[in-house]
C-alpha cells in the first residue's frame, strides 16, 4: 500500500502498577489500535482467533481495534507486583481507513524491535506537549507498519474502493444499491463483503 497521508485522530496513553493482578483475566475489544508493554511481569493475550501467546517482561502486544482481547495478567514472582504501559491510537491512512484494516500485525512484537519501540514509549510517556506526543504516536505506526503484513485480499481491495467512494460522496446521500454497484456486485453480496 503506498501511504500518501496518515492522520492521528487520537492518542491516549496510561499505565498501572499493581500487586493485585495476578491471573486476572480481561476480556475486551476497544476501538483502537492498542500497543501494550509488560514492563514488570507478562501477560498471556489471545487476539481474536489467533493462537495465544505470552508476553514476557519488557516486550509488547499489539491489538487492532474492534477485535476481541482475551488478557491474563501476571505479577513478577521476586515482586509480587505488575506494571504496565500502553498506547491507544486511532489512525486514518490516505483518508480512507484505519491500518489495522489494511494491515495484519503481529500479535507480539518482534523481539528485534522492542528496544526501539522501548526507546519510543520513554520519549512518548516523557513528552508533556501534544506535538511531542504526536511524533512519537508516527514514530509507533512507522514501527509497527514495518513489523504488519500487508493484506491482499479481493474483500479488503473491495471494501477500499467503498471507503474511497464514501469518502469523496459524503455529503450526497449513499445507497447501498449504489455501493454495490459501484462493486459490481448484488445487494446481498455487498453486505457479506461490507460486513
Amino acid at each position: 500500500m503506498d501511504i500518501q497521508k496518515a492522520e492521528i485522530r487520537y492518542l491516549f496513553t496510561d499505565s498501572f502498577d499493581n500487586n493485585r493482578v495476578e491471573n486476572v483475566q480481561v476480556v475486551k475489544a476497544l476501538p483502537w489500535l492498542s500497543v501494550v508493554q509488560a514492563v514488570e511481569g507478562s501477560y498471556d493475550i489471545q487476539i481474536g482467533d489467533r493462537k495465544g501467546e505470552s508476553v514476557g517482561e519488557g516486550g509488547f502486544f499489539i491489538a487492532p481495534a474492534g477485535i476481541r482481547q482475551n488478557i491474563v495478567h501476571h505479577v513478577r514472582p521476586s515482586t509480587g507486583v505488575m506494571c504496565a504501559r500502553w498506547l491507544f491510537l486511532d489512525v486514518v491512512l490516505n483518508d480512507t481507513n484505519r491500518p489495522d484494516f489494511f494491515y495484519d500485525f503481529p500479535t507480539v512484537l518482534p523481539q528485534s524491535q522492542q528496544a526501539a519501540m522501548n526507546a519510543i514509549f520513554d520519549r512518548l510517556f516523557a513528552a508533556d506537549h501534544i506535538f511531542d506526543r504526536c511524533i512519537c504516536g508516527y514514530q509507533v505506526l512507522k514501527l509497527l507498519l514495518s513489523v504488519a503484513r500487508e493484506k491482499g485480499s479481493d474483500s479488503d481491495e473491495s471494501m477500499a474502493q467503498i471507503f474511497d467512494f464514501i469518502h469523496q460522496n459524503y455529503a450526497k446521500e449513499i445507497r447501498i444499491a449504489t455501493m454495490a454497484d459501484t462493486l459490481h456486485m448484488s445487494e446481498s453480496n455487498f453486505y457479506t463483503v461490507f460486513k
